[in-house]
């Protein structure tokens, strides 16, 4: 695509936009598309909105869609170090979590990575902080008929984990952004086996080990 961007920084004192457009067509080239977009600058962080569809579409509605755009509004995320691992409480949520989780972190559908081999886990979750997007745990479960936790393990990652027993880690990157992630399969009494993984940002991973081990000792009790 080709763009066509200008930067400034519509209300005094507030951070600068990127504003811009972008047209072009899709792989076989038989429908053409443009993208007008905003991206705001808040330093390490980015926040980006736009609107894609037909390039008269797009035109007929222009200006709306650019004061749309240009009305973004936003304040730099900055996540909690402050949290007190030995000071949380795990809960169930009545129901909503299919393992305990902190109490008062936000439960959404999720799932933990996908490793090569394992069946589709009868009920998965996931759970982060509130307005926490840097760390994030997530939860399977299955029968323990189905999968055996040192097997499971090493199908996730040949690297072990910082948990002992049935661990794994790994690393990768996102939008620029390295990440980690370190899980562990555990037993849950007589007919369960649980996956247990947390995903953090590189500069949480001592964070994120360390609430990884609280959490397989609450899961395992």
């Amino acid at each position: 695509m080709t763009p066509q961007e200008s930067r400034f920084s519509p209300r005094g004192g507030e951070p600068a936009m990127l504003v811009g457009s972008a047209a072009g067509s899709n792989v076989d080239g038989s429908q053409d598309t443009r993208m007008d977009y905003v991206i705001l600058d808040l330093g390490p962080e980015k926040l980006i909105a736009r609107y894609v569809g037909l390039p008269e579409r797009v035109a007929f509605n222009e200006s709306v869609l650019r004061e749309s755009l240009s009305s973004l509004q936003a304040q730099r995320f900055v996540p909690d170090d402050r949290l007190a691992i030995e000071k949380l409480a795990w809960s169930t949520l009545n129901g909503r979590s299919i393992v305990p989780v902190p109490a008062g972190w936000t439960i959404e559908p999720g799932r933990p990575s996908p490793c090569s081999g394992l069946p589709q886990p009868a009920g998965s979750t996931a759970a982060f902080p509130a307005h926490d997007f840097t760390l994030v745990l997530r939860a399977a479960v299955w029968a323990s008929t189905e999968v055996v936790p040192e097997t499971a393990a090493s199908a996730c990652s040949a690297q072990r984990g910082s948990v002992a027993g049935a661990s794994y880690a790994s690393r990768g990157a996102l939008f620029g952004t390295s990440y980690i992630v370190e899980g562990a399969f555990i037993r849950a009494g007589s007919t369960q086996v649980v996956q247990l993984e947390v995903l953090a940002t590189e500069q949480r991973a001592t964070l994120a080990r360390a609430l990884l081990a609280a959490w397989v000792k609450n899961a395992s009790q």
